[in-house]
């Protein structure tokens, strides 16, 4: 059944949504706690060296790259979507020249407040973070999108760099400017924190990794017309689901790693149960579907 196009599906703004709160989960449940934590610790206060207003207009640059990225992958998707019957606003609702001009816009935004925002943090180079994920979205849409899983790859990086941006830039500024200051503890450093945001990240590169796979296996048919080389075509659908589902597991036993030996609250716990429960779900799905 064809999808209606949609304007907002130029922009996904549930996705830019998700996006958002994350780096603000991140911010507010994972990196302030630890810091209070650890400031008992240390006999030190510690907290985050980016004020609220910077880390709004971090996350804003975020967001900016992220709606550049869906609006070029419409952009270039245009035949192809049609072809597998899903909504796509260009050429329908808005031209492709404006289309491309949004694109644009909302990149070269983007990427100047990416390096505004490192500049004024002391470091301009951490600009470069909004710069590779831009040029890894460009590359995607014109040349990765219907390679041989370097698609599925380059996505699910580009949604890991969402909290290690976030780990990155607090925790290289927190390591600047405590590190002379701890004298509780010898050879003290913040990679303890440092360790979460990458576990963070690995957790989405996974996750995305896999709904990649699923996704080229809804599209197979629109994809095979366009000679994409994707899994699913190269390999069969059947080994599509099996990686997934392998996949799958090694993200439950992660959780139930980090579950019996990190996460004690009960909050936390709830999430981990949550999680494994709509992975369950999942797995079904796909040999159920």
């Amino acid at each position: 059944m064809k999808q209606q196009a949609n304007l907002s599906h130029l922009f996904r703004p549930f996705n830019l949504l998700i996006i958002g709160l994350t780096m603000y989960f991140l911010r507010w449940g994972l990196l302030k706690p630890m810091l209070g934590f650890t400031s008992e610790l240390v006999d030190l206060e510690l907290v985050s060296q980016i004020s609220d207003l910077w880390f709004g207009l971090l996350v804003l640059s975020v967001l900016l790259i992220a709606v550049g990225g869906y609006i070029i992958n419409d952009y270039k998707d245009v035949e192809v979507d049609k072809l597998n019957k899903r909504a796509n606003p260009v050429g329908v609702l808005i031209s492709p020249e404006t289309t491309y001009k949004l694109y644009q816009i909302t990149t070269v935004l983007g990427l100047a407040l990416g390096f505004i925002v490192g500049y004024k943090l002391g470091n301009y180079n951490f600009g470069i973070i909004q710069l590779t994920a831009a040029i890894s979205l460009w590359f995607y849409s014109y040349y990765f999108k219907t390679e041989f899983l370097i698609g599925n790859l380059v996505v699910a990086f580009v949604v890991a760099l969402v909290p290690l941006t976030v780990g990155i830039y607090e925790v290289t500024l927190l390591q600047i400017n405590y590190f002379n200051k701890v004298k509780t503890l010898v050879d003290f450093n913040f990679n303890f924190i440092a360790f979460w945001f990458m576990a963070y990240a690995l957790f989405a590169f996974v996750m995305t990794f896999i709904r990649e796979i699923l996704k080229d296996v809804e599209d197979i048919e629109g994809d095979q017309k366009v000679g994409a080389r994707t899994l699913p075509i190269q390999y069969g659908v059947k080994v599509s689901n099996i990686l997934a589902t392998v996949l799958y597991l090694c993200v439950i036993y992660g959780l139930i790693h980090a579950q019996t030996h990190f996460i004690t609250d009960n909050i936390s716990l709830s999430f981990v149960a949550v999680f494994i429960a709509l992975i369950l779900v999942n797995m079904g799905a796909i040999w159920t579907g």
